[in-house]
């Protein structure tokens, strides 16, 4: 048996973060948000 995996929706970077919180708010998200800071690459 594995354990559970989250299932992660979309990601936002920081800036964008009012855009992730009315994604989250309006309900059509199935699976978490993230909002990432700093650089990925």
């Amino acid at each position: 048996m594995g354990s559970p995996k989250p299932v992660l929706a979309e990601t936002f970077p920081l800036e964008r973060a009012a855009d992730a919180f009315r994604s989250s708010i309006e309900g059509h998200v199935r699976g978490k948000i993230a909002v990432t800071a700093g650089d990925e690459g």
